[in-house]
């Protein structure tokens, strides 16, 4: 039986509403992720700054790749609520895209950090 999750700003979602839009958003591999992780440059969004969007809580980046590494049936409720909050995320993020270069920016690595690189969208 699916679970409802609810959403204060857009009424009631399920899993499977969660679940694709996680999937089409989170571009991004485990190995990718993990890789991305052990760069510096994915410990610099949000710091000297004051964009506290930016400031991405490692715990759910760790989170992420166990998700993304499990299929879908062996999900669990506090770990869709997790794909909830990413997505959320991400879509917060993209209301703040910079007008400049996002090759190197703060925003994009705040984006990685939560297993979105936007350059794999302008790509397609």
């Amino acid at each position: 039986m699916l679970h409802l999750l609810k959403k204060a700003q857009t009424g009631v979602r399920t899993r499977e509403d969660v679940y694709t839009e996680f999937k089409t958003l989170v571009n991004m591999s485990p190995l990718e992720l993990e890789n991305w992780l052990e760069t510096k440059t994915s410990r610099t969004p949000g710091q000297d700054t004051c964009e506290s969007e930016l400031v991405i809580d490692k715990k759910i980046s760790r989170k992420l790749i166990k998700i993304l590494l499990k299929k879908k049936i062996m999900l669990t409720k506090g770990e869709y609520e997790c794909m909830d909050t990413i997505v959320n995320h991400i879509n917060q993020l993209y209301n703040h895209k910079p007008t400049n270069d996002i090759l190197v920016s703060n925003w994009r690595y705040a984006l990685m950090n939560l297993g979105h690189d936007p350059l794999k969208v302008l790509e397609n």
